[in-house]
């Protein structure tokens, strides 16, 4: 991988695109926006512009830079396979995190995110916000947008928020079965933990019925937020709290049901290139990491019991698919689900638009993502739609619920625990 800092590496592989236009065909924001600083090679272009001192770094090419979503969808269809992903992240770095460009989200990566008490108390307030229609009210008479367009866009996005986290609702409670098949630790993500707690407890109830031993560890993020945006410096502190944790874990596995975390504890080592000891921990960690998905057929290769009439799609999270190859495992876990009927739909490897907060920052782009993906669900005639993102499952379902439709949008856990 290319080390984000190194502008030579960056440049060089910049040098490499032939701007061939491969990548338009694949790619989710040029689908929507059709502009040439929409696509990798239109990018690609803007960011060596900068890099190379011949463009200034103004609103322009830092949106360009900034609304790609990661996604690798071009990386994938580009003979040469340029890291254009990562080359975002370099112009990221370059552009955004020095001068602070993105404040709200500089503050809570720095302030919120690492501080779980503080973290848990935001939640709380935005808890109270949500279920007394206090945001709700500041939305429509304009007081969250005049404060920050950011807010006023999560407030839309994101439904009820539970007030007890999934931390609290467990209660530091250990797993603990009669001749355990082996011990995992559960990874909790930010989105699981405080805004779809349901989805731990599925998570949980599957691996207890499978006979493992669980145990709980008090992380943190693991930092692909503030990663997103170029800070690696905030990002490599993430990953080094979290990596002290885990590795004093006596486990067998980490797991984790957010394909975002698991893509990104797997990454860890990249964060430490240049640091031969942090290094040696980072990789023991990541060698240890399984999605959920990968996991469960471990868990029980016999299948589950049935779920009468029901029409299940599935749609791919960039982070499961592209970053991880984990694609077959959760449609044949889907498929051996009595009772239900699969049915593929059409570009199911689609980004949604979701992206963490890039629904948030760009809003209009992740909004015309999100159609698209809203259309191909429709098409499928699913009754459900399974995934296994957090930010997935928000944005597909603020869609579903946006255009009336009666589809709703879960965790893979969440069926197969129902259907165990």
């Amino acid at each position: 991988m290319i080390d984000v800092k190194d502008k030579t590496a960056i440049l060089d592989e910049l040098s490499r695109c032939s701007r061939c236009g491969l990548c338009q065909s694949v790619c989710p924001t040029y689908r929507a926006a059709g502009i040439e600083t929409s696509v990798a090679r239109g990018r690609n272009v803007i960011l060596r512009a900068v890099l190379e001192g011949r463009l200034e770094a103004e609103k322009g090419s830092q949106d360009a830079i900034s609304s790609c979503l990661l996604c690798r969808a071009c990386v994938t269809a580009c003979p040469a396979a340029i890291q254009t992903d990562i080359l975002m992240l370099a112009g990221r770095h370059e552009v955004d995190a020095p001068k602070k460009s993105v404040g709200l989200f500089d503050f809570i990566f720095k302030k919120i995110l690492p501080d779980k008490d503080r973290l848990s108390f935001v939640f709380k307030l935005l808890s109270i916000g949500k279920g007394s229609g206090i945001s709700g009210i500041s939305a429509k008479t304009g007081i969250l947008k005049a404060v920050s367009p950011y807010l006023d866009h999560a407030e839309g996005l994101v439904g009820d928020i539970p007030r007890i986290s999934l931390r609290e609702r467990i209660n530091g409670t250990l797993f603990r079965p009669d001749n355990a098949k082996g011990k995992v630790a559960y990874f909790i993500g930010c989105g699981v933990n405080h805004l779809l707690p349901d989805i731990g407890l599925a998570t949980l109830g599957l691996l207890d019925k499978s006979g493992f031993e669980v145990i709980v560890p008090e992380t943190i993020c693991c930092g692909l937020p503030p990663y997103s945006y170029g800070d690696l410096d905030t990002t490599r502190l993430y990953a080094w709290r979290n990596i002290n944790r885990l590795n004093d874990l006596d486990c067998d596995t980490i797991v984790t049901d957010c394909g975002s975390c698991s893509s990104f504890l797997k990454e860890y080592p990249l964060l430490f290139q240049d640091d031969k000891k942090r290094l040696s921990d980072a990789i023991r960690v990541s060698n240890k990491v399984m999605d959920i998905t990968a996991f469960i057929p471990i868990m029980d290769e016999e299948g589950l019991p049935e779920i009468n009439g029901k029409v299940i799609t599935w749609h791919d999270p960039c982070h499961l698919g592209r970053f991880q190859g984990i694609t077959e495992e959760p449609r044949r876990l889907i498929k051996g689900i009595k009772g239900v009927e699969f049915r593929e739909m059409q570009e199911a490897d689609l980004c949604c638009g979701g992206a963490g907060t890039y629904s948030i920052r760009h809003n209009d782009l992740s909004m015309k993502i999100l159609d698209r993906k809203v259309d191909n669900i429709v098409k499928s005639g699913a009754d459900i739609v399974a995934t296994a993102c957090p930010s997935c499952i928000i944005q597909l379902n603020y869609g579903l619920k946006k255009n009336k439709l009666p589809v709703k949008a879960v965790h893979i856990t969440q069926i197969l625990n129902k259907a165990g």
